[in-house]
């Protein structure tokens, strides 16, 4: 049984930093250099955090050193943090939890042939799809985009022999349902249900996300570049959204975090700023990148 790894520690490694990954369910990894000071600053941020949250594995990666761990997470500058939440999911070659292994078992016994999606590759996808078939854990296994059911129930019908049945059943009412008029249409959605389900999505895409006017390299509002400038001074990463481009979240999201106006910061999903000036209050903000929930 391989021991958890948790708390603030240096991978020497790429062994070193793949036990980690196996063992711990949430991973912070923070990329240095030696000769980079802004590194020396956030060590302490990121020691700091190890205390806070002695669940989480807290893992320095020297980023020249271990270049290979450094192309895998495209780390191109440092510092640079990388945050893993619930990081055993895989493929069917390759299972990283053990309720997605006993799914692809009873799947493969019972010879039905099926597709994968590693929802730990789209934070959106893995959120979404919680939503939209209101279902809050994973694996989920669905068959004519029907859900059937998550590990409980698909290792129950493996039991009693009605995997297979279920899986036919459904997709035989796909061959049915293409003689009708319409055949596949989804329901409709309720426009204000479907724009707060995307803008949950959207401000979950990343664990820090920006939504400002124009782009970090072309923003196109004095307050919007002030609060990137700001950020990258942090050396935290994070991802952006214009919202000139798009009417329905510029408009929604005012009313969905009861704040009226731009750039608005995000981290963990949650509304942290919307000022240059309070982007010195990061290392709170940092705390909420780093509050990993307790979800599958």
């Amino acid at each position: 049984m391989v021991a958890v790894r948790t708390g603030f520690q240096d991978a020497v490694t790429e062994d070193d930093f793949e036990q980690t990954l196996r063992s711990a369910p949430s991973v912070a990894i923070h990329f240095w250099a030696p000769w980079c000071l802004p590194c020396k600053q956030m060590d302490v941020v990121f020691a700091e955090l190890a205390k806070q949250y002695p669940g989480v594995a807290f893992v320095r990666v020297e980023a020249e050193e271990l270049s290979d761990i450094s192309q895998r997470y495209n780390v191109t500058m440092v510092p640079h943090f990388v945050l893993l939440q619930n990081t055993k999911k895989g493929s069917p070659d390759a299972p990283r939890c053990g309720f997605s292994a006993k799914v692809v078992a009873a799947l493969k016994a019972a010879g039905i042939q099926f597709s994968s999606f590693d929802i730990l590759t789209d934070e959106a996808i893995r959120q979404g799809l919680k939503e939209y078939s209101n279902w809050p854990t994973y694996p989920q296994l669905y068959a004519n985009a029907e859900l059937l059911g998550g590990c409980d129930i698909v290792l129950e019908m493996a039991q009693s022999n009605e995997l297979k049945q279920a899986v036919d059943e459904a997709l035989g009412d796909a061959a049915g349902a293409s003689l009708l008029p319409n055949a596949g249409a989804l329901p409709q959605q309720d426009p204000a249900t479907a724009l707060e389900s995307r803008l949950k999505q959207l401000t979950t895409s990343h664990p820090v996300m920006l939504f400002m006017k124009g782009t970090p390299d072309a923003p196109r509002c004095g307050f919007s570049s002030k609060v990137v400038g700001a950020l990258r001074k942090t050396g935290i990463p994070f991802g952006t959204f214009d919202i000139l481009e798009d009417e329905a979240v510029r408009q929604g999201l005012k009313k969905f975090s009861d704040w009226p106006t731009y750039p608005q910061l995000y981290a963990g999903g949650e509304l942290v700023t919307s000022s240059a000036a309070s982007v010195k209050e990061l290392g709170a903000a940092f705390s909420y990148v780093f509050t990993f929930r307790s979800e599958i």
